[in-house]
């Protein structure tokens, strides 16, 4: 079969979650055509996920650790007739390649292409959880409703919706299977020790308010997402390296992140207590936290402060064990491939 898999390039959980499938789907014979859509893609991707397509296309702002919204909203308006343009010339490329099927890991120009050329397509994102299931966040007011509307419209029309979760869930809508994590088999597989050591990924914040922050709390910490290989003390800089990201995140004794998915879903697949603090202002993040502590898999911060690191370094919570489903096995058994 001829599926194309787009992937949203916001952080790189969407890359390694879709990395994991789209080895699966490779390996059962498919042929499997990708695009990333966003940022600029890691040194690895092409590692992980194989040959692809990089669309460079403005997505969410955020500024040391904070979404800011009217920026984003600039930027994505300003986007828009790229975004069409490219919907445009994928669906010509999904029909003249006759393509069977679209995955889209919440990225929208593949979805809409599908639409344009008449292939089925199907989503598969931890944000369907929100617009798709009983999973209940914290209330947010305007904030909730605003990004519940965002959501909705983002990857529209498609013929099936996989909700991958960390946490209990029931589908509320027709259309929508809710799935385990999607991971590595490197992390699946990867024996959990302890290293006396705390990994951070804090991409969204500046440098000096990272070492501000972890040079006065207790312990060590090996920190990922400023792409920089230094030691400053009780804090290691590491550049980005999938491979080594996953051996420290085996050996580590917590994870320290913003209230991204995927870094939880590995987290917790390896029974690792996380702190999460969530971007001000995005309530995708402030829903992620509120489920690691409601889920019992650890602690959320609003902030990224010495005080809080130090509270979760000198007591972390002992995890509960994450779904043990495998969710790739999950879609590839619900989608027939």
């Amino acid at each position: 079969m001829r599926v194309h898999v787009g992937v949203l390039m916001q952080g790189q959980g969407h890359l390694n979650r879709a990395a994991a499938l789209v080895r699966r789907l490779r390996a059962r014979g498919h042929e499997v055509s990708v695009l990333l859509a966003g940022a600029t893609p890691p040194a690895y991707a092409e590692a992980a996920i194989g040959p692809f397509e990089h669309l460079e296309i403005a997505n969410l702002v955020v500024r040391s650790g904070e979404l800011d919204a009217w920026a984003s909203a600039r930027v994505f308006l300003a986007s828009m007739p790229a975004r069409f343009a490219a919907v445009r010339g994928l669906a010509r490329r999904l029909a003249r390649a006759r393509v069977d099927l679209v995955l889209s890991d919440f990225e929208p120009v593949s979805a809409l292409a599908a639409r344009v050329a008449g292939v089925p397509a199907a989503g598969i994102a931890g944000q369907y959880r929100l617009t798709r299931t009983d999973a209940a966040g914290p209330p947010a007011g305007l904030t909730r409703l605003g990004s519940l509307a965002f959501m909705e419209s983002f990857t529209p029309g498609l013929a099936r919706y996989f909700a991958v979760t960390f946490s209990p869930a029931r589908a509320t809508r027709p259309r929508t299977l809710v799935v385990d994590p999607i991971v590595d088999d490197a992390v699946r597989d990867a024996t959990p020790s302890s290293g006396g050591f705390t990994l951070a990924y804090l991409y969204a914040y500046p440098l000096e308010q990272v070492l501000g922050t972890l040079q006065k709390a207790p312990g060590s910490y090996r920190v990922y997402g400023l792409d920089r290989d230094e030691v400053h003390g009780n804090v290691t800089l590491a550049r980005t390296d999938r491979a080594a990201f996953v051996r420290d995140l085996a050996a580590c004794d917590g994870v320290i992140l913003n209230g991204s998915f995927q870094g939880v879903c590995e987290a917790a697949v390896l029974q690792k207590p996380i702190l999460s603090i969530p971007f001000a202002g995005q309530y995708e993040e402030l829903f992620n936290a509120h489920l690691i502590t409601r889920s019992g898999l650890g602690l959320s911060a609003p902030r990224l402060t010495t005080e809080a690191v130090t509270r979760f370094v000198t007591s972390p919570p002992a995890p509960r064990r994450a779904p043990v489903g495998d969710g790739a096995a999950q879609v590839i058994e619900a989608l027939g491939l």
